[in-house]
């Protein structure tokens, strides 16, 4: 990019240095002057009637025209194209954005989902402590039934 940047620079210096001296000596020649029929031109040159000034006059003003023309399309142009590229700039940080929060969210969801089943509050009658626990007493009245059953019988 430098470099292209680089010899546009040397190109424009190089035909500045060469159009100069042409713009510097470059003086107007002309002289208009109005005449009336049958009377001599005080200088050697083109006359023009009224119609044909009058036709060179709206060239003139048509050609400025046309340019602005041409400067306002260029313009119009150059506009259309930035605000196309920065609405499919503004196009791409919304898809990004939503990206970004749909991803988000999902990994939100899916840590609250872990949490809930690494901490699960289970009721204390469900646990296996309780069953275990229960068991054991179980085991011990049943143990304790069954001698007093022996010595009831012994007797």
């Amino acid at each position: 990019m430098l470099k292209k940047t680089k010899n546009i620079v040397i190109f424009l210096m190089i035909a500045l240095m060469v159009a100069a001296p042409v713009v510097s000596f470059a003086q107007p020649q002309g002289k208009i002057m109005s005449i009336k029929k049958n009377q001599k031109a005080p200088f050697p040159g083109t006359l023009f009637d009224v119609n044909a000034a009058a036709d060179l006059t709206l060239r003139l003003e048509s050609s400025n025209r046309q340019c602005e023309i041409r400067i306002d399309k260029e313009v119009g142009l150059a506009r259309a194209k930035l605000n196309l590229d920065l609405n499919l700039k503004i196009a791409e940080l919304d898809a990004l954005s939503q990206r970004y929060n749909d991803v988000l969210k999902i990994k939100n969801d899916q840590i609250d989902f872990l949490q809930k089943v690494a901490i699960k509050d289970t009721p204390w009658y469900k646990t296996g402590k309780f069953w275990f626990a229960t068991g054991i007493v179980a085991g011990f009245i049943v143990s304790l039934g069954s001698a007093y059953a022996w010595g009831q019988v012994a007797q």
